[in-house]
């Protein structure tokens, strides 16, 4: 059976430092690469786990769920406000089709 263990107060609170910082950079960006977003997903998941007595890596779970969410969160808004973006594109369109000159 595989050894797990929790996250530490002191690993948790860098994990949600990191995490903070990740969507705030995300969430600024108008056209994110998302080969960039997930590469640093994935940068933040090997950062956040632990070695075990054969020196063998492993994220902690909640972290991978917490990340799993994040990008969710972030390619969720991004498509929220491009859509904002379009309905306003097309109401505009069709606003400037009805002014007479």
């Amino acid at each position: 059976m595989e050894e797990t263990r929790n996250p530490t107060f002191a690993e948790v609170q860098a994990f949600f430092n990191a995490e903070y910082a990740f969507i705030k950079k995300w969430l600024a960006v108008k056209e994110p690469s998302w080969d960039e977003v997930l590469a640093e997903s994935r940068d933040l998941e090997n950062k956040h786990g632990y070695k075990d007595e054969d020196g063998n890596y492993h994220p902690f779970r909640y972290c991978l769920d917490r990340i799993v969410s994040t990008v969710e969160l972030i390619e969720r808004l991004y498509m929220e406000k491009k859509q904002a973006e379009n309905n306003l594109k097309s109401y505009m369109e069709g606003s400037n089709n009805n002014v007479k000159d």
